[in-house]
């Protein structure tokens, strides 16, 4: 080399080079010659879908606008002693406070990360079937899973945390992944300090590592785990007194007892997540036939899976924490459904029966929250499965095979169609009447005080009022009304298990409030109705019939 010449630095791991080198390696997963359009339309198309429906639904749910409460606290440079929530959503949702609407960012965030999903659910179906079409229909019924369908479209921390939980088991898989330990770690941290089921993927990556003998590996997820994870308990620790959330609930996780009267509700969220009645059958199939040629691949995903359920089993059986599961159960169903197998044994008619049975009395009796959004996605799924169960006896009988495997996908495919849309639909007015309560008293000149669970009153009316946190007679509410100068009363039956502004139903200070104007959404479906009145369907079991309001009360005394 000429003595005046730049010497090239070679920084081993770290040169520009091999970064560029190693990064376009870890996102390629097949060679772009023999590239499949179908899966890039599909992702376009939903794309498309998802951007005319980003401001479909009329308000969030669940705890976004208290992740939204805690957002704006990071932009202003504080993070909270006294809060159970993680960190990394709220850090996500602070990013873009400061430059559009936060519900807006919200939305964008989750179709942001649902598109990796998707991305990640297909590259992960190829690395496990080879098989394009196997992956392009575990996309396809992701897609249509009412869970799937439902949480996408909301703004919550579900999409996030299942993405990264998708990216680990991704990386995990792709065995050519440099700085595969690096990756994994960060990866599991993110999922951990998002959602708190993201814990549960350190016992699940380091079985298979310990599996593989990749010693380096462990230590490094270890290192990049542990040391984040002993700051961020050590200082809730320190400043609080008290041990990390899940210090506190590990005992009860563990040995706590499981109550019994929501078994039911559990069983019909575990067998029917697939999203379709005869799901559990293909899942079971697909499951058996993966197990039984690469078990050992399939043991952290295994690992996980069970400990998902456990958690589930002893926590609660909420649709919120089937969502890591779903993208893993298509992949399941697809391979069930694509399998070749004999069906001249009458035992899987018999089976789908049972199934159907078991579906038609839980959507009647129990109404779990994705196994059905209304009656008539009830009526129409058991018409197509009835349909399934009918080709599948000519099948055994008459009907060569390569008629049912389409005819069945097709009715499978029609039934997510439904019942993903019927949820949808069903929901879109979830939080709508507090959202436009507090919209409303926003406009008008004096203090507000409110007794709302959702969140949604405290982030639109922070600056204006005080809210209700304490559980007070409602003498004592009188009292802390005035005390507080409040000229105007926000009162929910939205999600409204805390403490609650009673006083403005009293007899005795009833003279004392004008009712301004009251939100009110029915949602009452005839059918759930007629099926109340022949004692079907109890009142306690009529989540079908939506009846939520929020008034706004003058204090005229």
């Amino acid at each position: 080399m000429h003595r005046g010449a730049p010497r090239r630095m070679k920084i081993g791991l770290f040169s520009r080079e091999r970064m560029m080198k190693n990064l376009k390696k870890i996102f390629s997963s097949y060679d772009h010659k023999n590239l499949d359009y179908k899966f890039p339309i599909f992702l376009a198309i939903y794309v498309t879908w998802r951007l005319l429906l980003l401001n479909f639904n009329s308000a969030e749910i669940g705890d976004f606008y208290n992740f939204l409460l805690l957002a704006r606290d990071i932009t202003t440079g504080k993070f909270p002693i006294f809060t159970n929530r993680l960190p990394f959503y709220p850090l996500l949702l602070a990013i873009g406070l400061p430059f559009l609407d936060g519900v807006l960012w919200g939305r964008i965030l989750s179709l942001v990360f649902s598109v990796g999903i998707l991305i990640l659910t297909y590259k992960i179906a190829i690395l496990f079937s080879a098989n394009k079409n196997i992956a392009f229909l575990t996309v396809a019924l992701l897609t249509l899973n009412p869970i799937f369908a439902h949480d996408s479209l909301r703004a919550l921390s579900e999409a996030p945390f299942v993405f990264f939980v998708m990216l680990t088991f991704y990386l995990y898989y792709r065995k050519d992944v440099p700085w595969r330990g690096i990756f994994l770690g960060t990866s599991a941290l993110l999922a951990a300090m998002t959602r708190f089921e993201g814990y549960l993927l350190i016992p699940a990556v380091l079985v298979g590592l310990i599996v593989q003998k990749r010693w380096r590996d462990i230590s490094t997820v270890l290192a990049i785990f542990l040391v984040p994870v002993i700051i961020l308990w050590g200082r809730h620790q320190i400043l609080t007194g008290e041990p990390p959330l899940l210090i506190q609930y590990l005992p009860q996780i563990l040995v706590g007892p499981r109550m019994f009267d929501l078994l039911h509700l559990y069983a019909m969220h575990v067998v029917f997540m697939a999203g379709f009645p005869l799901g559990a059958l293909w899942v079971y199939m697909g499951l058996k036939d993966g197990l039984s040629k690469q078990f050992q691949q399939y043991l952290p995903l295994l690992v996980f899976l069970a400990l998902e359920l456990f958690l589930i089993y002893k926590v609660h059986p909420a649709h919120r924490y089937f969502n890591a599961l779903v993208p893993f159960f298509s992949f399941f169903l697809a391979l069930g459904l694509l399998k070749e197998y004999s069906l001249k044994k009458i035992h899987m008619p018999v089976i789908s029966v049972i199934l159907l049975s078991f579906f038609i009395y839980g959507s009647l009796k129990f109404q779990p929250f994705f196994v059905v959004g209304t009656i008539f996605s009830a009526i129409s799924t058991t018409i197509f499965t009835l349909l399934v169960i009918f080709i599948m006896v000519l099948s055994s009988k008459k009907i060569n095979f390569a008629y049912f495997k389409p005819l069945t996908v097709f009715f499978v495919v029609l039934a997510g169609i439904v019942l993903s849309t019927s949820i949808v639909l069903y929901r879109q007015y979830d939080y709508y009447t507090v959202t436009e309560a507090s919209k409303f008293v926003l406009q008008k000149e004096g203090r507000v005080a409110w007794s709302d669970e959702t969140g949604v009153s405290t982030w639109y009316l922070r600056e204006r009022g005080i809210g209700l946190s304490e559980d007070l007679n409602d003498d004592e509410q009188w009292v802390w009304l005035k005390k507080n100068s409040v000229d105007y009363v926000l009162v929910t039956n939205e999600y409204n298990e805390g403490a609650e502004l009673t006083v403005v139903k009293n007899v005795q200070y009833r003279s004392k409030f004008r009712l301004v104007k009251r939100f009110s959404w029915n949602q009452d479906q005839k059918i759930a109705l007629w099926l109340k009145e022949m004692g079907i369907l109890d009142e306690k079991h009529m989540p079908v019939v939506h009846r939520d309001f929020s008034e706004v009360y003058e204090i005229i005394g």
